[in-house]
């Protein structure tokens, strides 16, 4: 009689379900954070503060990346921040310094701060205008992701440590020229990701790998210089890197530069083995910089440099129409499952010229998927 009952109760359960129809909380978690990533993020507060069943529920996303000041996370102890962060620490995934504080970065060690209000934060955002050097003095087994950028409208600690309610104009311009070394990635034995925007890259100090076990996995440069002797393999030192994105806007004039040829006839040189994902791209360039896609170029992306590679997107190369059926004969010998030219700049074509080379390579190349897009 009690299984009876049992199966009575859920027959009942599934009936109001069905009476109510679908709710927004009956969907996966992954589908249902997904569906939040289109929409603004106070939207999903209100949405949140409909009712306790939704607020339970949708407050992990709510509070899994944070955004603070130095002088917030500085000054944490003192303020109301210190029980928020003891309230939602399991939920905190992720930490953006929101704004640019040099004296911060040298004087205060925010990554103990993190460690012991915010023990789950795997990835760390970092607005900063100067070189990393200060990293050299740092230490952290938590952060898995790191992105240092720089954005010059956020100087909020820099205003109260000079006292100075903008009233007195400051100097809101980076460092002439940032310098990143990956000895100074040192203390973060457990980063596998890397962002880094407007970096030189020097060569390492020191070429003893026991000093530098950063296995890096994803890696993306935004308008970032090199010269010799670095180069990008140096990244790639223990053969991990899977994913790598390079992109360079507003006529950058480095991708004229010799050191960038030689990585586009060599990508990581002799330590490619490993990666998978390959994405270049040229965005906001006027049309006498575009950059031709020669055969021999994609050629320097084959098996032969590449062998693990499977996704190969191109963004904002220039591309000759009849070229593409050139490529089908190589493109055969690459193990790539998807191919991207996007944002090209194709020279005298239609839309209907444009499908029918796509559809001429797919005949050929059925097991992969490409994509053409001006």
């Amino acid at each position: 009689m009690g299984v009876k009952r049992s199966l009575g109760e859920v027959d009942q359960a599934e009936t109001k379900k069905s009476k109510r129809g679908i709710d927004l909380l009956d969907l996966p978690t992954e589908i249902l954070y997904f569906c939040f990533s289109f929409v603004e993020p106070t939207d999903v507060i209100n949405l949140s503060g409909t009712c306790s069943r939704y607020r339970t529920e949708i407050s992990p996303y709510i509070f899994k990346r944070i955004n603070l000041t130095w002088m917030e996370l500085i000054d944490i102890e003192k303020t109301e921040l210190e029980k928020f962060a003891h309230k939602y620490q399991q939920m905190i995934n992720q930490v953006r310094i929101a704004d640019s504080y040099s004296n911060g970065e040298w004087q205060h060690d925010i990554f103990e701060k993190i460690e012991k209000y915010m023990p789950n934060t795997k990835s760390l955002l970092i607005n900063s205008g100067e070189s990393s050097y200060w990293l050299k003095y740092r230490s952290s087994p938590l952060i898995k992701c790191l992105s240092l950028y720089y954005e010059s409208d956020h100087l909020e600690s820099t205003d109260i440590f000079l006292k100075n309610p903008r009233k007195i104009k400051h100097s809101k311009k980076k460092s002439s020229l940032r310098m990143f070394d990956l000895e100074h990635l040192k203390g973060f034995g457990n980063l596998t990701s890397l962002y880094l925007d407007q970096y030189h890259l020097s060569s390492m100090s020191d070429t003893n790998d026991e000093l530098v076990q950063v296995n890096l996995q994803d890696l993306k440069l935004v308008n970032c210089t090199w010269e010799y002797p670095f180069d990008l393999s140096q990244f790639n030192r223990h053969n991990k890197l899977k994913k790598l994105i390079i992109c360079y806007t507003d006529n950058n004039a480095f991708i004229l530069s010799e050191r960038f040829r030689r990585f586009l006839d060599h990508p990581l040189e002799n330590g490619g083995s490993s990666l998978e994902s390959l994405s270049i791209t040229f965005a906001h360039y006027d049309s006498s910089w575009n950059s031709p896609l020669y055969l021999r170029q994609l050629e320097k992306f084959s098996p032969k440099s590449l062998p693990s590679l499977h996704i190969l997107e191109l963004n904002g190369w220039s591309i000759e129409l009849k070229d593409i059926y050139q490529y089908t004969n190589l493109l055969m010998k690459f193990n790539l499952h998807y191919l991207l030219f996007s944002s090209a700049q194709f020279s005298k074509s239609s839309t209907e010229a444009l499908e029918e080379a796509v559809k001429r390579v797919r005949d050929k190349i059925p097991w992969m998927k490409l994509k053409l897009s001006s």
